[in-house]
């Protein structure tokens, strides 16, 4: 078979195609974001969520790699501020609106 043309085939496609209603999608659905659990997280991801924090101007005190109660806090303010609800815990959601991604 030799080479086809291609404007000729999307004309042909389209044609057969007019005389059909359109395509009815089901309403798109929440679709969640796959997380790591806490316990995979290590200091580097801690202090890139510290940084994160920081940058959205919620101080999470220093910027250490250690999950304590002021970057907990600083987290759940910034879950707060998103509309998110503040557990205080990096969940997918969370780091998603964070830039974590």
């Amino acid at each position: 078979e030799g080479p086809r043309d291609v404007g000729a085939l999307i004309g042909s496609v389209k044609s057969r195609g007019s005389d059909r209603d359109p395509a009815v999608l089901p309403p798109l659905e929440e679709v969640t974001v796959p997380q790591l659990p806490p316990a995979t997280y290590d200091r580097n991801d801690y202090a890139r969520i510290q940084l994160l924090l920081e940058e959205a101007g919620h101080s999470p005190g220093p910027v250490d790699g250690q999950w304590g109660p002021r970057t907990q806090r600083a987290l759940a303010a910034f879950q707060n501020d998103q509309g998110l609800r503040p557990s205080g815990k990096p969940d997918a959601a969370t780091l998603d609106a964070l830039g974590f991604y």
